[in-house]
């Protein structure tokens, strides 16, 4: 190898180093899963919540909408395609197990563009009664206090919206274990890296809570129909209109089913390709940052054995943040049953990284 590609390798490995020990700094400073006392009068809240499908897992996410503890009027709007869809039999237990709060199923059968679920949103918007609103993806679980942690911060008026992290909770086999490495680790913690440097104007996909007005000011969600992101490109018009986005502490869980790898593939090629689509600077740079594949690149390249050494102890101390990342967003010690997983990860990551600005569009299954 010349020693023009040595030194190049080598600076490449020490910004990853340096990137990394700023993620883990970032992430180290936010008071994550911290609680705020509710305070003064509880306002009335519509939660918007386009379902996929009607089966056990969405019911059960469904049910943590129900059993909030929130002492404000609370208006559940589930959207459905068809009034075939809705499971009479589970929406009378439901019904019976919540008497005093109920779901309101609204049947969207219009497809108005290409992202079915920014369509369902429009739907279910026009028939909002409050002025705050919260939007949760389908396999979302709140945890009780959710909405007494996102609403009370909207009484300011500078707040256009808060939005909350999501981790992939319970993962069964080696597949969904290889995708929570980049939920429940990597992806948080590089928000958070990102918020030291300029403030957060992108929405994440799990929990987004607005006043009514801040949503109509930004023309959600029926321009945002046939956009690729739309809840980055939301966030981008809040944060244009004067609004500020606030990272709420409060994490949420994502319910999946048992994946395989070629669908656990699919949703993090789909994930990289709207992060392409929301911030393509960012996107493209943040291969810089994969603290396993630049020294491997390093030791292979040069084939020396003086780099044996460096680049192991690049990649324990990458395996290390990961499994401590990850150990933050679950509020438990590190486990490293699954730490052999994380160069995986990382090496698979260049090759989403790369599909995802060679590819043109992003699959929009639902519904």
């Amino acid at each position: 190898m010349s020693d023009a590609l040595h030194i190049l390798f080598g600076v490449l490995t020490t910004v990853a180093l340096l990137l990394g020990a700023w993620q883990y700094w970032a992430a180290q400073r936010f008071p994550l899963h911290q609680r705020q006392p509710l305070a003064g009068p509880a306002p009335g809240v519509t939660v918007l919540k386009p379902l996929e499908d009607c089966g056990a897992a969405a019911l059960a996410c469904l049910r943590g909408w129900l059993s909030q503890e929130y002492p404000g009027p609370l208006q559940i709007l589930a959207g459905i395609a068809s009034e075939e869809d809705l499971p009479r039999d589970a929406v009378s237990r439901l019904q019976a197990e919540f008497p005093d709060r109920r779901v309101e199923w609204i049947a969207c059968p219009q497809r108005l563009g290409a992202n079915a679920k920014a369509s369902v949103l429009a739907q279910l918007q026009e028939k909002a009664r409050h002025d705050r609103v919260v939007i949760s993806a389908a396999d979302v679980m709140p945890p009780p206090d959710l909405l007494a942690q996102v609403v009370p911060p909207l009484a300011d008026p500078s707040v256009g919206a808060v939005t909350c992290f999501s981790r992939l909770a319970s993962p069964s086999g080696l597949a969904m274990c290889w995708e929570a490495i980049t939920v429940n680790a990597d992806f948080w913690s590089h928000v958070l890296q990102s918020r030291t440097i300029h403030r957060t104007n992108f929405l994440l996909n799990g929990v987004v809570a607005a006043r009514r007005s801040v949503l109509d000011h930004a023309q959600a969600w029926r321009t945002l129909v046939d956009d690729l992101a739309d809840h980055c490109q939301l966030g981008h018009r809040i944060a244009h209109n004067g609004g500020s986005i606030l990272l709420s502490p409060v994490v949420v869980d994502c319910v999946l089913p048992a994946s395989t790898w070629a669908q656990a593939w699919q949703r993090q090629l789909d994930w990289a390709c709207a992060l392409r689509c929301c911030r393509l600077g960012s996107h493209a740079l943040s291969i810089l940052g994969n603290m396993t594949f630049w020294p491997l690149l390093w030791l292979l390249a040069s084939l020396s054995p003086h780099l044996v050494l460096p680049a192991m102890v690049c990649i324990i101390l990458r395996i290390h943040q990961a499994c401590y990342l990850e150990a933050l967003m679950f509020e438990r010690q590190q486990d490293f049953r699954h730490a052999w997983l994380v160069p995986i990860k990382d090496l698979l990551q260049v090759a989403l990284w790369t599909l995802s600005l060679a590819r043109r569009k992003r699959r929009r299954p639902f519904p």
